[in-house]
């Protein structure tokens, strides 16, 4: 469909968030929601954050209406979108669109998701990506006459409300496994069914920190497995790079199925992640960030260790021990056998292996069916942005439509007349 073209600028006013001084506390506290890049990506519209604006600090920001389109436009998050679902502000990572008459709010929102790739190649390529507002108001959107518009959002939050369904039910089915794990082992914070507890050292048959190369062995070879294949306690294969290996560093630096993998260096939050090596990996090595551990499945099984390193209780205790230093944070394999866990019968440990083998079959096939609804709302998502899927509904409103693209030109004419401010 040739729908006209417009900048975000002819059809938006553009606001770039700001951050007040952090010194004063004053400026936060209760109030209105303080959106970061980390509260984008929502399926819903954002009505509240964990850091809010008190009023001193509304006082210090522009507020933004609801139905304003933010969109992060600084380092690696570019290209995450939300919309506000009431007045709120924003930091001054994320450039916002207040639409004007023209423009149905959520039309602007889906195109902008359709468009993150745009975002991202639109941004300064010299140290940190930033898509400047100058750049960002510069950037083209087609324009469908506003009854249009409102039908293609119609079908779109069909499909949105459809994903976000999908991912309320997938997250309480991944949540189902620790509520099993502290069914069958009790709170292992307080150690509420009193198991004896053993050092790591005692149930850890090898520990080995992980592969390291220059780049030029990347691209080609057997899968090495890094920090983001650590994902929820699982091993996250969809992404694979590949490295070049010895066989003397294949032999010391190999992953066999039951090898626990563990990160290493990270931040405070997320260092100690790990995961169960399967059968599904094949050959494969690990690189520096991670710690290759092996127990003795006499004393101790891999899924028990893991779930216990993973849950809160287990966290806590490896956070204890940890080396922290600007924000990141290190474990290594002397760290590691220092940990006491609780040590429940072989029996009881085996059985919890077992959920955790048909927990991790249906995970995999949420995980494979999510992918491919996203690809699917990515598809039509396409198509409506192009017209294709309103076409039987604009035929039928040819002489409405025509009306209304002629009102539409003459207010962008009128816009166009206006002296900037």
């Amino acid at each position: 469909m040739n729908w006209p073209t417009v900048t975000f600028g002819a059809v938006a006013d553009i606001v770039t968030g700001t951050t007040p001084p952090m010194g004063d506390t004053d400026n936060y506290g209760p109030g209105v929601p303080w959106v970061k890049p980390p509260d984008l990506d929502t399926f819903t519209p954002i009505t509240s954050t964990i850091a809010t604006l008190s009023s001193k600090g509304q006082s210090a920001s522009r507020l933004l209406p609801a139905g304003a389109v933010m969109v992060c436009c600084i380092g690696a998050t570019i290209g995450r979108v939300g919309i506000a679902g009431t007045a709120l502000a924003t930091n001054q990572q994320i450039n916002s669109l207040v639409f004007g008459p023209l423009v149905e709010p959520k039309f602007g929102y889906y195109f902008c998701l359709a468009k993150r790739d745009t975002f991202r190649r639109a941004a300064s390529s010299a140290g940190i990506p930033i898509l400047n507002k100058t750049n960002f108001g510069k950037l083209e959107m087609p324009l469908p006459p506003i009854s249009e518009q409102k039908r293609i959002v119609e079908i779109l939050d069909h499909l949105q409300e459809a994903r976000k369904n999908r991912h309320e039910f997938d997250d309480s089915f991944f949540e189902l496994p620790s509520t099993v794990f502290h069914e069958i082992f009790g709170d292992l914070s307080t150690n509420s069914k009193q198991w004896t507890i053993a050092r790591l050292s005692e149930i850890i048959v090898d520990t080995r920190n992980g592969l390291y190369k220059p780049a030029e062995f990347y691209g080609n070879g057997i899968p090495i497995l890094k920090m983001f294949n650590i994902q929820d306690g699982e091993l996250n294969v969809r992404r694979l790079d590949l490295i070049d290996v010895t066989d003397d560093e294949y032999s010391r630096y190999c992953m066999l199925p039951g090898d626990i993998l563990l990160n290493r260096v990270n931040t405070p939050e997320l260092v100690g992640k790990c995961a169960v090596i399967t059968n599904q990996i094949g050959k494969a090595v690990f690189e520096s960030k991670n710690i290759r551990v092996r127990v003795d499945q006499q004393r101790a099984l891999p899924d028990y260790v893991a779930a216990y390193i993973n849950s809160p209780a287990g966290h806590n205790v490896l956070r204890s021990g940890i080396k922290h230093a600007i924000g990141m944070a290190t474990v290594n394999g002397s760290d590691l056998v220092k940990i006491g866990i609780p040590l429940p019968p072989l029996k009881l440990q085996q059985r919890w292996a077992s959920i955790a083998l048909r927990v991790r079959a249906v995970h995999e096939q949420c995980v494979v069916s999510r992918a491919e609804l996203q690809t699917i709302f990515s598809n039509l998502l396409q198509r409506a942005l192009t017209g294709e899927l309103t076409e039987l509904w604009r035929n039928n409103r040819q002489e409405l439509l025509k009306q209304e693209l002629r009102e539409q030109q003459r207010q962008l004419r009128g816009f166009a007349e206006v002296p900037p401010c």
